[in-house]
């Protein structure tokens, strides 16, 4: 009855230390995310539109957030873009398959970030002088 148990422990103890080595790097990568969403955004807000997204280029996941951030700003205070702001928006999805079990939504938010970035150049095209 012990060894069974020990055996069942141990199986455990490996499963467990297995799952840590997969999801840890994750975790500390969606936290760095997070951090740097918030840095960026804050950023953005102010109006530096150029330091918050390069802050956010340095997320690991999801990215895309700060521009639809900034592009609705530039939208609502009626500013110009150039051609290249609307291409820097990655429509690419980088997470890993253990990020997406973490993150929820992936079809929405590239969704999201793809209609972003359609309207980006609507945006351009409609705002040219």
């Amino acid at each position: 009855m012990n060894k069974k148990l020990l055996y069942v422990l141990g199986v455990v103890l490996v499963i467990i230390v297995i799952g840590a080595c997969i999801f840890i790097p994750v975790i500390i990568k969606l936290k760095k995310s997070v951090a740097l969403l918030g840095e960026g955004s804050t950023l953005i807000r102010e109006g530096n539109y150029d330091e918050g997204l390069s802050k956010c280029s340095e997320m690991y996941y999801r990215s895309g957030i700060c521009y639809i951030v900034a592009l609705g700003l530039i939208e609502s205070k009626n500013e110009s873009i150039d051609k290249s702001f609307c291409d820097n928006i990655s429509i690419v999805n980088n997470e890993s398959f253990w990020a997406s079990l973490i993150i929820p939504d992936k079809e929405g938010y590239l969704a999201n970030v793809n209609q972003t970035k359609i309207g980006c150049y609507k945006y351009l095209v409609n705002h040219q002088k």
